[in-house]
């Protein structure tokens, strides 16, 4: 999945918890499906340790803006969020996801999804 979403680490929900708080940064990337499961998995980039919170922060928000943004169908500002992103992080192939989503989404509103379902692992 880490080669799918072009990240070098990747934890579930239940990981990110047991971190605890303040101990690393992390954003969420869309829910997954992996090949032969059936239940859709909550799932983190590991971004970098809490101590770079600075560093990130602004990123980070613009993130949750865009997600949100993307959740509740507000395709047109979602992906307007989305590009920021996309230029404040160099080759974010995520936020180049949710574009491409967004713009789908644009066309036709039953292309809306918030779970990837993977083919290969």
């Amino acid at each position: 999945m880490t080669k799918f979403f072009g990240v070098s680490v990747l934890v579930s929900e239940t990981t990110k918890e047991s971190a605890g708080e303040n101990t690393f940064l992390f954003r969420q990337l869309p829910s997954v499906v992996g090949k032969g499961k059936e239940k859709p998995v909550l799932i983190y980039e590991l971004i970098d340790d809490y101590s770079k919170l600075n560093e990130y922060s602004e990123y980070l928000q613009l993130w949750d803006e865009a997600l949100a943004s993307y959740n509740n169908k507000e395709f047109e500002q979602s992906k307007s969020l989305f590009k920021a992103c996309a230029l404040l992080r160099e080759n974010d192939l995520v936020a180049d996801y949710y574009i491409r989503m967004c713009d789908e989404c644009i066309e036709d509103i039953n292309n809306f999804s918030t779970t990837i379902k993977l083919e290969n692992k």
